[in-house]
């Protein structure tokens, strides 16, 4: 398989040619397959720790875990925004040292394009989804400790950027009476803690 990527600026209206041909019994016809995808000058992410380029866990593979393992980037920068385009999807990788109530928030724009949410295990088990019609997609859940993988990925091709927010932990709730405080306004409208 041979996989050639050409960016370019040139008006829509470019003309580009393909030749596949072969080094050996050259005049001997082999089966081939072109495709071409157009990236509708969609721009991917950045190769690095929490970059991108770690689509091969898409396609069906023999070991999917480990696939998983090995490809998925870090978790980005909380605030950093991430971009999926129309041949892509995005895999991170987290752990959690204890069993603990995990939150994670995709945020974007549904009109711009949907966005859907997987979270896996490391045995590459579906733990939980976030498929919906709207802004943003959120999975919530009460997570034993282990390596986790988040998948981001365009519903039908759409291209869209986002952002994640991975909050977890327990929330303390506290409760109180809230006390009034006099306002200068309150003499004109009568007494305001009263009230």
């Amino acid at each position: 398989n041979e996989t050639v990527y050409v960016r370019s600026a040139i008006a829509d209206q470019a003309r580009y040619f393909a030749r596949v041909f072969r080094y050996v019994d050259l005049y001997v016809a082999a089966p081939n397959q072109l495709s071409v995808n157009v990236f509708e000058r969609c721009v991917d992410d950045q190769a690095g720790p929490s970059g991108e380029h770690n689509d091969a866990c898409l396609n069906t593979t023999p070991n999917f875990a480990q696939c998983l393992a090995e490809n998925a980037a870090e978790l980005p920068p909380v605030g950093a925004r991430r971009q999926i385009c129309d041949y892509d999807a995005d895999m991170y990788s987290f752990e959690l040292a204890s069993q603990q109530m995990v939150r994670i928030d995709t945020l974007f724009s549904h009109v711009v394009g949907d966005l859907d949410s997987v979270l896996y295990n490391a045995e590459g088990e579906i733990v939980a989804t976030a498929t919906s019609t709207s802004d943003n997609e959120v999975i919530e859940q009460m997570l034993p400790a282990g390596a986790y993988y988040l998948l981001v990925k365009g519903y039908r091709d759409v291209q869209n950027d986002y952002v994640i927010v991975l909050s977890s932990g327990e929330v303390a709730l506290s409760s109180g009476e809230l006390e009034c405080i006099e306002l200068e306004e309150c003499p004109l409208f009568g007494d305001c803690c009263s009230q």
